[in-house]
């Protein structure tokens, strides 16, 4: 029989030692050398482990103390940073009621400075008609104010504060585009077209709140805005009359001369 296997009950099996049937000297000598290379295994195998583990606690270290000083900077802030960000939170709409003010808020703006861009168109404007047809407009102009000043009134609320330059921009670019234009006629035409621009602006406004009153259940509010929207449509359509006056005193004025001649 085979030095590697060996009789048991069960019958033959391979000798799971490996080593059969050689001497105990040598066998003993064999078992010291893979004792030594497991040991030697397992210590190389903790080595790596405990470098590995070194590294990453090394890691979680630089990283909390990331952490700490990203959380002692943001600490360190000084407080009219966090007030600032509170005062443009606060402006934020919440509810459709302060949607409404803030959109009448911005119309009452519009129509103060509307007023006060009447009165220099009016006062750039070489035709006479033209002329008294804006210090009307003006006229006009500030009694709107008080009536939305009443639509605040029903609603129990005070304007907010508005900004927007473009009534400014709007001035600007009139006066630069007027300076260019020398004909009498075509200023005329272009003082109206301006004028008619102007108003559309502000007719869309009063569509838009008219509807938001209704919707919001001021009705008494959208008749006021009502009854400035259809003074808006009026004067559109009275600048029309004006416009197209002027372009036929053109034309008469043109076929004259070609008779005369």
């Amino acid at each position: 029989m085979d030095g590697r296997y060996h009789q048991s009950r069960k019958g033959l099996y391979p000798d799971q030692s490996g080593l059969g049937s050689l001497p105990s000297s040598v066998i003993c000598l064999q078992k010291s050398r893979s004792t030594v290379r497991n040991i030697s295994v397992a210590t190389v195998r903790l080595g790596v482990s405990t470098v590995i583990g070194v590294d990453i606690g090394q890691r979680k270290g630089e990283q909390r103390e990331e952490l700490d000083t990203i959380h002692r900077s943001r600490e360190s802030q000084p407080p009219e940073v966090n007030q600032n960000y509170t005062q443009e939170s606060s402006m934020s709409v919440q509810n459709p009621k302060e949607l409404f003010v803030q959109l009448l808020s911005g119309l009452r703006h519009g129509a103060e400075r509307s007023t006060k861009v009447y009165q220099e168109i009016g006062k750039m404007a070489e035709d006479r008609d033209v002329k008294e047809a804006l210090e009307a407009r003006a006229f006009v102009s500030e009694k709107v104010l008080a009536t939305l000043d009443q639509c605040f009134k029903l609603i129990g609320e005070q304007p907010v504060k508005v900004t927007s330059r473009l009534h400014d921009i709007l001035v600007e670019d009139f006066r630069k585009e007027l300076a260019e234009i020398q004909n009498p006629v075509a200023k005329q035409l272009f003082v109206l077209a301006k004028v008619i621009h102007l108003t559309h602006l502000r007719i869309a406004e009063y569509v838009a709140l008219v509807a938001a009153a209704d919707i919001t259940g001021h009705h008494g509010v959208a008749v006021l805005l009502e009854s400035c929207l259809a003074d808006k449509l009026a004067f559109v359509e009275r600048t029309r009359r004006m416009i197209r006056h002027a372009v036929e005193s053109k034309v008469a004025k043109r076929m004259s001369e070609r008779v005369a001649a």
